[in-house]
């Protein structure tokens, strides 16, 4: 029997569970998505597809930074090759939730990070973020397999929902939007 989510990014509008360890959802501020995705990987961690995948889609929206060395530090990112790295970082490693990734505006002035962004609380940065030029945050959920992207409104999101579309086609993954129910059983049914 096959399964109808397979090999495909997984998209939720409406999660508000607190299993997926994103703190309180939704957020107070953005628009927010949690992501998920049914590609296997054969070593664990995030799959390759699915890190330039997304990579792409957030690259489609602006530089991105993330968390580097020494503690504090961003690493700036503006190609899929260079974002798809922030995946599997081994000093700020994604299926720890110890890394995120900040979508920038192209006239950013941010310089090093807020401790914030590591904990439960991590998108009550956002506002605190906007005035030096973030405009998105990507933060791993339970175990790295999933994630959420809160944006500073709802066009940005949809425009990094449509930017993952046409990524995820590209590469030959399928997008699914799921209410929080069927989002859970789409990932618990998928090897």
């Amino acid at each position: 029997m096959s399964q109808p989510h397979a090999n495909s990014f997984l998209l939720c509008f409406d999660a508000k569970a607190p299993h997926w360890q994103l703190g309180p959802l939704p957020p107070p501020h953005g628009a927010f998505a949690l992501l998920g995705w049914t590609v296997p990987a054969p070593d664990g961690g995030v799959p390759p597809a699915v890190a330039a995948t997304l990579a792409e889609a957030l690259l489609a929206l602006g530089p991105l930074a993330c968390a580097a060395r020494p503690h504090g530090a961003l690493r700036l990112c503006q190609n899929p090759a260079e974002a798809s790295t922030l995946f599997d970082s081994p000093d700020y490693p994604w299926w720890l939730q110890g890394q995120f990734a900040l979508v920038l505006a192209p006239a950013s002035t941010l310089s090093a990070w807020p401790a914030s962004l590591m904990a439960t609380t991590w998108a009550s940065a956002l506002p605190e973020l906007s005035p030096v030029g973030v405009i998105g945050i990507l933060r791993p959920g339970v175990d790295g397999a999933v994630a959420g992207i809160l944006c500073r409104d709802e066009a940005l999101l949809a425009a990094f929902v449509s930017s993952l579309q046409t990524a995820a086609a590209r590469t030959g993954l399928a997008t699914h939007t799921l209410d929080e129910a069927s989002f859970q059983s789409a990932l618990a049914s998928s090897p």
